[in-house]
């Protein structure tokens, strides 16, 4: 199978048709400040009720795949989305990169320089019901420059999850929908160097997004 960025593969944040990607932050910024970047029209969610099935029940385990040895600089913490549409599943001490939406890990991290994470959304084109399963493999998947596409699974009915590599760096893309969905869900990751140990932690949390609003 050839797959034609994730995330180069970035670029794609805020690039395709209707996608709705979380609203720039100011660099500098952590994964931390997500929550307080808003909610535009609804009233802001709580985090502590939101926020803790998932530190209950995948938390743990993600966290769980990361070598001990990255332990001290990476661990995972529940965030929203800038809409507090999405509770993902992001590197704590991360960065505001500069593209909007993305997270990075700190230059000091040695984590990777390509190393990179996001979360957001699609829609390919008007936002309104499709078939998000094409959607998503258009636009998230069959763009990708890779050589080797390592895995591609599904996340229950209404999703996919696909490990890939190019060179030295590994791509890993999650979507989750529903049929009568506006827009698709994604989380991106791209790791390079160190962060590649880790690979099984950013699956397993790019399959925990945990869309609490589909509009």
């Amino acid at each position: 199978m050839r797959l034609l960025p994730l995330l180069s593969i970035l670029a794609l944040t805020g690039a395709v048709g209707c996608q709705k990607a979380p609203a720039a932050a100011k660099p500098g910024a952590t994964a931390a400040d997500l929550p307080g970047s808003v909610t535009p029209t609804a009233a802001p969610a709580d985090p502590q009720t939101e926020f803790a099935e998932i530190r209950t029940r995948i938390l743990p385990t993600v966290n769980a795949r990361v070598p001990a040895s990255l332990a001290a600089k990476l661990q995972f913490a529940p965030q929203f989305d800038a809409k507090s549409r999405v509770v993902a599943l992001a590197p704590e001490s991360w960065v505001m990169g500069d593209a909007p939406g993305t997270l990075r890990p700190a230059p000091d991290a040695d984590l990777g320089a390509a190393t990179m994470m996001a979360f957001g959304s699609g829609c390919d084109g008007r936002c309104a019901p499709k078939n998000w399963a094409e959607a998503f493999d258009k636009v998230e998947v069959r763009s990708l420059a890779v050589q080797q596409v390592e895995s591609d699974e599904p996340i229950g009915k209404s999703g996919r999850v696909v490990v890939a590599r190019s060179g030295a760096v590994r791509y890993v893309v999650a979507g989750i929908w529903k049929p009568d969905g506006a827009r698709y869900f994604f989380c991106r990751a791209t790791l390079e160097g160190p962060a590649i140990d880790a690979l099984p932690a950013f699956v397993g949390a790019c399959r925990a997004m945990d869309v609490r609003r589909w509009d």
